[in-house]
């Protein structure tokens, strides 16, 4: 049968209900998928939307409720504040003691123990690189051997808080020595941390 030929008298009923079967089903499912999926999905932000609303409506209302809630958090964020201030400058400071030469921190040593009455028997630093994150810095360990009476050794020990530097008293050794008496020989051993 031809195109030219084609009735559409002549097709059989049961042809007829499938195709209209099939075109309904068509329209149905295009339906569905551009209509109907979008509206849900246009539902759905709109109920997220209002729901974010909802909370920060609640919050206002909270807030307006409870002003001095407002205030304490004021408060707390202006201590907050001050604190990260306070940190600010003592990292600040610590860094610039960690700048200082560290030749010139060993001197500084050596000075302040002569300035406090102590004779240095021995001084000997070993430097070591270290990384702590993304800061790269020194560590040098010094040993010293020093004689003196106690209090020339313990003026000497709280000079060491004068030192532009990072300074951590790891071992104090102290030994009396009959030929040196009343004196007594301090063995110190300390670490400097330096940029």
């Amino acid at each position: 049968m031809s195109m030219s030929e084609f009735d559409p008298k002549t097709i059989p009923l049961r042809t007829k209900i499938l195709l209209v079967t099939t075109v309904l089903m068509a329209l149905g499912f295009g339906y569905y998928k551009l209509e109907y999926e979008g509206s849900l999905k246009t539902i759905k932000s709109m109920d997220s939307n209002l729901r974010e609303v909802n909370e920060t409506l609640a919050a206002y209302q909270t807030a307006v409720m409870n002003p001095n809630a407002i205030v304490t958090a004021k408060a707390n964020l202006e201590t907050t504040k001050r604190e990260i201030d306070r940190l600010t400058k003592s990292i600040d400071q610590t860094k610039s003691k960690m700048q200082e030469k560290y030749l010139a921190i060993l001197r500084k040593l050596k000075r302040e123990a002569e300035l406090h009455g102590t004779v240095l028997r021995s001084f000997q630093s070993y430097e070591k690189d270290k990384t702590s994150g993304t800061l790269e810095y020194k560590e040098i360990q010094v040993n010293m051997t020093i004689r003196s009476d106690y209090n020339s050794l313990i003026r000497f020990v709280e000079s060491l808080e004068s030192i532009p530097a990072i300074i951590s008293l790891e071992h104090v050794e102290t030994s009396r020595l009959e030929e040196i008496l009343p004196q007594v020989e301090s063995r110190l051993r300390m670490e400097l941390y330096v940029l």
